[in-house]
């Protein structure tokens, strides 16, 4: 008996020591592979009306990312306090910009090009359509209304209403991807998720799905009610690492009908597709996280922040 429990201790030790071993080397050999997991304690409840937010003053881990809120509720991106000037930025994780840092996301790099701008840095991990229109509601009654309105819309802003704190991840399949960039990396070596995910948001918009009509109602109403307090309404379409493939097939129904909508509301409405294919160079992956669908790596945030600009008509710092 004492034998056989030496075995079993030799061979968990064992084990314990591969999976170290081929952690540190996909730490040293890939570190541009991000963990997948966020501190709960960044989140709080009614932050923007009933809608979820991120806690005011909060720091904490996001993929494997230091992050910062700061004072207002609002990922911290060194935005002037004094300042006259105010943009809102909308957006869920993609905008946020989860595993890279603040001054390298496009938001970041935006409110960098716009010294004399305060960006209201609303994005919010798991929002979607309803909550950016409880945050535009709550911004508006603030009595400091903006200037402009950037909507930064993925695919997924058609699912869900972020009311309750999210939950972690449980099991030890969320133990791995907020600890182990090994098991990250190897979903990407085993399985096409990026695949997966597009194809699954993507069969959301077609015409018999009533909640994506619900969803493109709201976004109109979002557009019209920023154009009538004075603002001006720029929605950005981010697409999936799939829809960017050679041989992805008809990918763009979901940017037509998003930009059907939040023209109707009196929106101008931006798709990044065309600036994304010009800077992946050949490979799509390049500007997105490892094994992500959706999340911009540091070099996609950059292909973005060039495209916004471009399209706010920013060319340099203060202008």
């Amino acid at each position: 008996m004492i034998r056989i429990l030496r075995r079993i201790v030799i061979a968990i030790v064992i084990t314990v020591a591969l999976f170290a071993a081929a952690e540190l080397a996909v730490r040293l050999a890939m570190p541009g592979v991000n963990l997948q997991g966020t501190d709960r304690e960044l989140f709080a409840e009614r932050v923007w009306g009933p809608s979820v937010g991120m806690r005011a003053g909060a720091s904490g881990s996001c993929f494997g990312t230091d992050v910062t809120i700061d004072a207002s509720g609002c990922r911290a991106i060194g935005a002037p306090a004094d300042a006259a000037r105010r943009w809102l930025v909308l957006g869920d994780s993609v905008a946020f910009g989860v595993g890279v840092e603040s001054a390298e996301t496009f938001v970041g790099k935006l409110q960098a090009r716009v010294p004399d701008v305060r960006i209201v840095h609303a994005a919010t991990l798991g929002h979607s359509v309803w909550n950016y229109r409880d945050v535009l509601e709550q911004v508006l009654a603030s009595g400091q209304p903006p200037e402009r309105v950037i909507v930064c819309w993925c695919l997924n802003d058609v699912d869900g209403y972020l009311l309750d704190l999210p939950q972690p991840d449980a099991g030890p399949t969320g133990w791995l991807r907020a600890n182990a960039k090994l098991y990250v990396a190897a979903k990407s070596w085993l399985t096409d998720r990026s695949l997966a995910y597009w194809q699954h948001d993507r069969s959301r918009y077609e015409p018999s799905v009533a909640a994506t009509r619900d969803a493109l109602t709201v976004a109109r109403t979002i557009a019209s009610r920023a154009r009538a307090a004075g603002a001006a309404c720029d929605v950005f379409v981010m697409p999936y690492e799939a829809q960017l493939r050679a041989d992805a097939a008809d990918p763009w129904q979901p940017q037509r009908l998003v930009d059907a909508a939040f023209r109707a509301g009196g929106a101008t409405v931006h798709d990044l597709a065309p600036a994304f294919a010009r800077a992946h160079g050949g490979d799509p992956t390049s500007l997105y996280l490892t094994a992500d669908a959706m999340h911009l790596s540091a070099a996609g945030h950059a292909a973005a922040a060039e495209a916004v600009a471009t399209a706010l008509g920013i060319v340099e710092a203060g202008r």
